[in-house]
This record gives structure tokens, C-alpha cells and sequence, in this order.
């Protein structure tokens, strides 16, 4: 909803995400719906490479598509 309490509905009925460890692609998809309230979850990640490894693994989702930060949106009008 809005600041007025308007329901805001989604320009379109499904995004792809993909998950990321350290800028580079996974491989690991999840689709978003408003069936599944637009959210997902990746589990059982590894937090590092190694059990003697002191650095990190940094994690970050981005949408499939995405470039430079952005998503193109193309809509068809429907003229009847």
C-alpha cells in the first residue's frame, strides 16, 4: 500500500532473481510471485571457503536482467 492506503500492484506477475557470492553469478535462481509475497530464500550457504580461512564470503541477489542497477520493464497495451 501507499502512503494513502491504496494498494500498489505490481507492474509485472514475476521476477527472477540470482544469487551472487563475491560479485560472481552462482547459478542460483528463485523466482518471486505475489503468490509467494515476492520473497525467497537461499539456505545452506558456505560462509567461507576453508575452516582456516579468515575471509568471508560477501553475498548479494540480484535481478536477472539487471544492468548498472536497473531493470527495463516492456508493457503491451491491450487496446479492446
Amino acid at each position: 500500500e501507499n502512503k494513502n492506503g491504496k494498494v500498489i500492484e505490481a507492474p509485472v506477475d514475476k521476477i527472477e532473481v540470482e544469487l551472487y557470492r563475491d560479485g560472481k553469478a552462482t547459478g542460483e535462481k528463485k523466482e518471486l510471485t505475489k503468490d509467494n509475497k515476492w520473497t525467497a530464500e537461499f539456505k545452506d550457504l558456505d560462509v567461507v571457503e576453508s575452516l582456516d580461512s579468515k575471509n568471508y564470503y560477501k553475498y548479494t541477489v540480484k535481478e536477472v536482467g539487471e544492468k548498472d542497477g536497473k531493470i527495463t520493464i516492456e508493457m503491451t497495451a491491450i487496446h479492446t
